[in-house]
């Protein structure tokens, strides 16, 4: 009679345990749905990331070149004022044209882009 009692009490208690973990379950679909959406999210999330450093990566060097540019043209402006100076101590008067000093610089320079007074020895950047 002890062992009936027991399995009375037990197969209930453990049906009602399996019940509750089948109905507490959730489908196999809806958790690869959820895995699949968690996914693309993390996907999308990823390449908006990306895209965001490439964007800032581009727009930092595009900075940095433009200030190299910069910093090129008014070193090469520095160097036209330097060399119309020694000119104009050597041969006492300023040259008439940049283009008469064009021999007495290191490397090439663009002068087409300095606008030059041959009376007053003054350049600047073209605007």
């Amino acid at each position: 009679m002890e062992t009936w009692k027991r399995r009375h009490i037990v197969l209930p208690i453990l049906l009602t345990l399996f019940f509750m973990i089948a109905c507490n379950k959730q489908p196999e679909s809806t958790i690869s749905e959820q895995e699949t959406n968690v996914s693309e999210r993390e996907s999308k999330d990823f390449v908006q990331e990306r895209e965001d450093l490439v964007s800032e990566y581009g727009k930092n060097m595009t900075t940095a070149y433009t200030q190299g540019k910069q910093a090129g043209t008014t070193g090469n402006l520095s160097a036209v004022k330097k060399t119309i100076e020694a000119y104009h101590a050597s041969h006492d008067r300023y040259p008439e044209s940049l283009e008469e000093i064009r021999h007495m610089f290191g490397s090439p320079i663009d002068l087409s882009i300095y606008d030059y007074d041959p009376d007053t020895g003054q350049v600047s950047l073209k605007k």
